[in-house]
């Protein structure tokens, strides 16, 4: 699922506020460095899998190391779908921010597909965005086809040296 570079999205697919957001925190230095895919699990059920890697947690807070790890996804809506943030927050553990479920409506957009709604929400908290997730109205999987990388990856941010050993060259402890 993983892109290299920035956010790339396909003829017609959906682009929402959430890709917005993951490429204005970008030039905050919010990015993912390496890793942090996000796939279906194993065994597909209500839940994504995020591999580990490592993201820029915002400048002069350096580079964060990412567990990876399993996230779960709430409860599917009867009727109506909605669309979720997986992001990572500032101490690099893993995040979901559940959208709210809303009937699908177009917008009055014509020069790109967009939909009115579902949409992610305005709150993702703070971190690096790295995917949606496409919660359709009663469903019990989410399969790869439901999640969208839109990871924003950046350069490597070198951090200073923590220590050092008098008359050698400094080095990361």
């Amino acid at each position: 699922m993983a892109n290299v570079g920035s956010i790339q999205t396909a003829k017609g697919q959906q682009f929402t506020s959430a890709h917005v957001l993951s490429q204005s925190r970008a030039g905050l230095g919010f990015y993912v460095l390496s890793g942090c895919d996000v796939n279906q699990s194993g065994t597909p059920g209500m839940s994504v899998v995020v591999d580990s890697g490592y993201v820029q947690a915002g400048f002069g807070l350096g580079r964060k190391t990412v567990s990876g790890g399993t996230v779960t996804v709430a409860t599917a809506d009867a009727t109506h779908p909605r669309l979720d943030v997986i992001y990572i927050n500032t101490t690099g553990a893993l995040g979901i921010y559940a959208g709210t479920p809303t009937a699908i409506s177009p917008s009055s957009k014509t020069d790109f597909k967009e939909m009115a709604t579902p949409a992610p929400g305005t709150s993702i908290p703070s971190g690096v965005i790295i995917a949606l997730v496409y919660v359709g109205a009663g469903v019990t999987t989410i399969l790869n086809a439901n999640i969208n990388d839109i990871a924003t990856y950046g350069p490597y941010i070198v951090e200073s040296p923590t220590t050092t050993t008098s008359g050698k060259v400094p080095y990361w402890s």
